[in-house]
This record gives structure tokens, sequence and C-alpha cells, in this order.
């Protein structure tokens, strides 16, 4: 049995489902209704390999929730006209995926995928999966991979016996004002204390913040003063300003700013604390739906976080990138 390499999923964390050329029709014996009843029923009495089973199936709903999929299904060979055991089946319309379960204590071997392929060639199947709990030995994944059987191990971060903790790259952009000046235009300046905190006032004299306020503001407002490098002449206020003089009356003035921005760069290897899929051991891709971190710390400086001198030094490309300012004025 050989898969077309179009027919199979790209790596990547969004994938759901695979695709596959119109198969057979099938003559099968399986368990097909009741799901959750069942699984809820049997997972405190199946011994540890059928619970591992359950779970595989578990997840592949999850994955393909439109797709029809049936639990330790036999089925009619074409070939050898005997009934071939499956222990997870997924069926899209006229495609077909079968999975085999592995339990092992250890990766399994060449044989075990060698003993697989004629059963899915028997039956006329798309697609063949083998899921193990312990991975693959080198043998066993050349064969997989020249065969087109997907190779896949358990990613779920739910407490059990296959429990799985993973970590996601992701890069946090923080941007620092290292310098910064003021730039204040008055008739009155020498009534003025310039500084940070001078306060001011628009045309009705209602607040509007701080120098230091409106500044945060600007940059916030216009990405390319987060740019590292120096900007100059940065209007803080549309129109003219309004500021109390240390007499107590109220002059006008025009206010601006010169900064410089340095950009820090700090990859976190974060934990996933909700995901559930599979890991394609060749590709090294993740087949899941969705995903949940655990609270991202920018103050958390610990061995799980990188600082990077710049982003072509990036040792991993990020899953999710987002960005921090910090601004010493």
């Amino acid at each position: 049995m050989k898969c077309s390499p179009s027919s199979k999923p790209p790596p990547g964390w969004a994938i759901t489902a695979y695709s596959a050329s119109p198969g057979p029709t099938w003559e099968s014996q399986g368990d097909d209704g009741g799901y959750k009843e069942q699984a809820a029923m049997t997972a405190k009495t199946d011994p540890k390999w059928r619970r591992f089973e359950r779970l595989v199936e578990q997840i592949q709903r999850t994955l393909t929730p439109d797709a029809y999929i049936r639990f330790d299904e036999k089925i009619m060979g074409n070939l050898s006209r005997t009934l071939r055991q499956f222990d997870v089946t997924v069926r899209q319309g006229d495609m077909l995926t079968v999975f085999d379960c592995k339990d092992y204590k250890k990766p399994i071997d060449v044989k075990d995928v060698e003993q697989f392929i004629p059963m899915v060639e028997d039956v006329g199947a798309n697609h063949a999966v083998i899921v193990s709990a312990k991975g693959f030995s080198k043998g066993a994944i050349n064969r997989g991979k020249a065969a087109g059987v997907g190779l896949f191990k358990v990613v779920d971060a739910e407490k059990h016996d296959w429990q799985t903790y993973m970590t996601i790259p992701v890069l946090e952009e923080c941007w620092v004002v290292i310098q910064s000046r003021w730039k204040v235009t008055s008739f009155a300046l020498d009534r003025l204390a310039v500084a940070g905190d001078l306060e001011l006032y628009d045309v009705s004299m209602r607040p509007v913040g701080t120098l230091r306020d409106l500044l945060n503001r600007r940059i916030q407002e216009e990405g390319a003063l987060r740019e590292p490098g120096q900007h100059e002449d940065i209007d803080l206020f549309a129109g003219p300003t309004f500021a109390e003089a240390a007499d107590g009356e109220t002059v006008s003035n025009h206010v601006q700013a010169d900064i410089q921005v340095r950009e820090d760069l700090y990859l976190h290897q974060v934990p996933l604390t909700n995901i559930k899929g599979f890991e394609d051991v060749v590709s090294g891709g993740i087949h899941t739906r969705d995903f949940i971190t655990d609270w991202i710390d920018a103050n958390d400086m610990t061995g799980t976080t990188q600082k990077i001198p710049n982003r072509s030094m990036l040792p991993v490309r990020p899953m999710l990138i987002y960005t921090t300012s910090q601004i010493t004025l």
C-alpha cells in the first residue's frame, strides 16, 4: 500500500483531517453507536492497552468531528475474504482511514509496520495510521514512510497514563524607549516647569494627560515610532495645549519629543495546558484543532526564556509573537 504524496497532510499545528481518493464500499462489523456512553462504561474496567485505543478514538473524534468513526471494527478483506480487525476507522465520504494502536513499553519495530501493511491493502483503505505510545524505531519509520503509512504519537495534556508535556516557542518583541527629550514652545517658557509629568489641557481646558502620557499614546498609535533608532520632532498633540505656569496663569504651548528606541527579543518556551492531537514523527508536525497556553509572564526570565540578540539568530520559528513596551522616561 502506497499513498500518494499529494494526499498526505502537510506538517503544522492546525491540521484537522486527511484527504484521500475515493475508495470502495466496505462490508464491516464494529462499534459505531453510543460512543460516549460506551467509553465511559468501559474506561474503568478496560485493560491499559484498550484504554489507549479508546484515547486514540477520542482524539480522532476531536480532529474530525464530522467524520463517521468506529471503534474496533472488522472489515471484510477484498482479497482474503476474511474479516480484518482495526482499532479505529474513520470515514469521510468514500474515504477510509484505518488505525492500528500500539501501547508497547518500547518503540515499535519494523515488523509491526510490515504486519499492518497487508491488512490495509486487503481492505482497500485510502490511508493508514499507526499510533505508538512509545514511538518508532528508525527501521519502522523508514518502512512506514516508504509505504505511506502515518506514524503518530499521542499528544494530550489531560492527566492519564499517556499525558504529554509540551511547550511552544513564543517570541516577545519588547520595544524600549531608552532616551527621550522634550521640545516645548511657549511665550512663557520661563514660567513652566517642563518635565515628563507636566499636566496639559486642550483648548477647552479638558485634561489630555502629561507629556509622558501623550508620548506613550503617540507611540502606541504609530507603529513606526516603535522601530529601533532615533525619532525626532514627534508632535504629541494635534493642536495647541495649555499648562499652568508657576504663577497660576494658563499659558499655551506646542509640545514635541525626540526618542531613542531599542528592541529587545525574548524567546519563551511556554507550556500548553490544553492540547489534544497527534504528533507526526516523520514530519515533526502536530495534528490538532486548537490549544491553550499557560500564562505568559513577560517578567519571568528563568531558564525557559532566552534573550535573542537579533531575529536572524532565532533558533526556531516562533509559533506566536506578541509585543510589550517599556518606556523609561
